[in-house]
């Protein structure tokens, strides 16, 4: 479920940039705040999870 929050998250962000600052968004931009932040998450889980979140995390890039 955090994975969709920040992903929409990030989205608003792109968003708000296009609007308050006049700058392009763009799926690689996005996609790096995106891993970005999960990788913060991660930190947040256990052990075990953290592996998986990330193995999964590495699979999509």
């Amino acid at each position: 479920m955090e994975v969709f929050t920040i992903a929409s998250w990030e989205i608003w962000k792109q968003r708000n940039a296009r609007i308050f600052r006049n700058s392009t968004p763009s799926f690689q931009s996005w996609k790096d705040c995106f891993f970005t932040s999960v990788k913060q998450e991660a930190y947040r889980i256990n052990s075990v999870d953290r592996e998986l979140a990330l193995s999964w995390l590495h699979s999509i890039s």
